[in-house]
């Protein structure tokens, strides 16, 4: 079929039938910019593989259109659905890291003091990610798990060590003003 016999018969299934290819395909993806590709991909699919379809009776093109075009919108929202949990799931994956907070502005945030803010400064990144979604954040240790991708059994004994580390700071830092 040549590009000019393409272009008139997608015209003429567009004239007569682009309305319910549309209404069909909105239905099931429930957004335009979806519809307009699953119809252009519907369409130029039609064209390519089954041209010889074109010249079915009316009845018979229609609910094969029908047809078709539902099972590209479902494929499409399919493909949706995986990107969606993709992006939802990289959200996971992303490794999860304070540095970009102003320990200044650290107070407003989380209402810890500048002491709190200066001894939390001093722990290494992780330490300091897991003290702040769990104290200032008030995430579980079974969310913060989640969160870096560990088991719930390392956050506890990191957290734990991550306190011990802050005692150990504070009483050094006190001992250490007491004598100057």
């Amino acid at each position: 079929m040549s590009e000019d016999a393409r272009n008139v018969v997608i015209e003429l299934i567009q004239k007569k039938y682009g309305t319910l290819i549309r209404q069909i395909a909105y239905g099931i993806l429930n957004d335009w910019q979806l519809v307009e590709d699953a119809e252009q991909d519907f369409l130029w699919n039609f064209i390519s593989k089954n041209a010889n379809k074109a010249e079915l009776p009316p009845d018979e093109l229609k609910n094969y259109l029908c047809a078709a075009i539902k099972n590209t919108a479902i494929d499409y929202l399919r493909k949706e659905q995986r990107r969606s949990a993709l992006e939802e799931e990289a959200c996971y994956l992303m490794p999860v890291s304070m540095d970009y907070i102003d320990m200044e502005g650290f107070h407003d945030c989380y209402g810890f003091g500048t002491e709190i803010q200066e001894l939390l400064s001093m722990l290494d990144n992780l330490d300091r990610d897991m003290i702040c979604l769990k104290y200032g954040e008030g995430y579980s240790n079974k969310e913060i798990a989640e969160l870096l991708g560990k088991k719930e059994e390392f956050v506890k004994k990191r957290l734990y060590r991550a306190k011990i580390k802050l005692q150990s700071i504070l009483v050094d830092k006190r001992g250490g003003g007491e004598d100057e």
